[in-house]
């Protein structure tokens, strides 16, 4: 039979048992080979809708997930509500301390919003730079307005310095409600 490089045959360089004909090695090889590469494209899937950062779904998802659920509401006759977030002087805080600082101060942001973002339903992303969005399907204005202020608060409750800050010395949120 035909030999590899070693002078191995390719059976056994497929890493064929005794009694298992070739095509059979190689078939068991190309499945295992395949289930690898589906592994890797599920999770580079996966990867490629988080914002690698704060771990949230990325601009895209949150621009898709909001189309889904503006029709749902549309068709269901019930109320959608959405909360854009801005870090304060996030740009000035991440030019003075750094991207290693400015990446965990966005970090802690995240963490803190993901504990009161947390109906199944409910959508929490990274918008861009210092700016998240929430989506709230069947949330009134009136809703998303006490949620915006728990969120506030809660930033404001970490007493997280912000040297850059042209307004105060801690980090502070800008929010805006629209339903």
């Amino acid at each position: 039979g035909r030999r590899d490089l070693h002078g191995r045959g390719w059976a056994d360089a497929l890493g064929a048992r005794r009694g298992r004909g070739r095509e059979t090695a190689l078939k068991t090889t190309i499945d295992e080979q395949s289930e690898k590469i589906t592994l890797v494209e599920h999770e580079l899937l996966r990867r490629s809708n988080l914002d690698p950062v704060t771990q949230l779904p990325t601009q895209q998802s949150f621009q898709e997930f909001l189309e889904r659920e503006w029709r749902r509401a549309v068709r269901d006759h019930m109320p959608l509500s959405l909360i854009m977030i801005e870090v304060d002087h996030f740009r000035a805080y991440n030019d003075r301390a750094g991207k290693p600082q400015g990446d965990a101060c966005l970090r802690t942001v995240a963490d803190e919003l993901k504990k009161s973002v947390r109906r199944p339903g409910d959508f929490l992303a990274r918008y861009g730079s210092g700016k998240f969005g929430v989506v709230l399907g069947g949330v009134s204005a009136e809703g998303a307005m006490v949620l915006a202020e728990i969120l506030r608060a809660s930033i404001d409750a970490l007493k997280f310095p912000n040297p850059s800050s042209t307004t105060g010395s801690i980090l502070t949120l800008s929010i805006g409600v629209a339903s």
